[in-house]
């Protein structure tokens, strides 16, 4: 695939995606990333047969992976937004 179709399929999608709300998104991928981050971590532990870390509340560590996951899912959203206008720029001939 060249590199102007995947910027055109890139700006389509990203451009459907900011038609919804971006609380909408951040909730959404915010869910996603703690389930991974929270299976990832388990099996990390099963695997090192750490299951057993010590007393950490769990409301601290439901909180801990929402934080992570919310970090990870700015970190995405803004690359995204960050990619959207330099390629719209890139397409208009470099022009403001």
């Amino acid at each position: 695939m060249s590199k102007e179709a995947a910027d055109k399929r890139f700006l389509k999608e990203w451009e459907e995606q900011r038609k919804g709300s971006r609380l909408g998104y951040f909730l959404l991928y915010t869910v996603i990333w703690s389930f991974i981050l929270y299976v990832a971590t388990l099996f990390y532990h099963l695997a090192m047969r750490t299951v057993d870390i010590g007393f950490m509340p769990p409301i601290v560590r439901v909180l801990k992976f929402v934080l992570m996951a919310f970090l990870i899912t700015a970190a995405f959203y803004y690359k995204g937004q960050y990619r959207y206008y330099r390629t719209r720029f890139e397409q208009q001939g470099g022009q403001a």
